[in-house]
């Protein structure tokens, strides 16, 4: 009786070696698609409508344009980042990135300085 229950036993943890150690069929992979002909025509760019604004953000605009005049230029981020892209370092502009010091070390932008 006990050379039976053993030989089960050794029977099962061979049985579970062998399944253990298998090794998973790879993933059969589909052929990657044919390259297509790109479109030689670049579209013209078309002219973005200025998006309405919140009252809280007119509220905030409104007395920030009194205050520079009529030279205060708003750009959005995505402006921002590609004339900081162009290659062109003359028309950079200067920014000042008033956030607490260890704010700044975490991440800003390329050639902000911090006060």
């Amino acid at each position: 009786m006990k050379k039976a229950k053993l030989l089960v036993l050794a029977g099962l943890l061979v049985s579970l070696a062998l399944a253990g150690c298998q090794t998973a069929t790879p993933a059969p992979t589909e052929a990657p698609p044919e390259p297509t002909e790109a479109p030689t025509e670049v579209p013209e760019p078309t002219e973005v409508p200025a998006p309405e604004l919140s009252p809280e953000t007119a509220a905030i605009l409104e007395p920030a344009a009194a205050y520079f005049g009529e030279d205060f230029k708003l750009i959005t981020a995505e402006a921002l980042y590609e004339n900081l892209n162009d290659g062109d370092d003359s028309n950079d502009p200067y920014i000042i990135d008033i956030r607490k010091a260890e704010d700044y070390q975490v991440g800003h932008v390329p050639g902000a300085v911090n006060m």
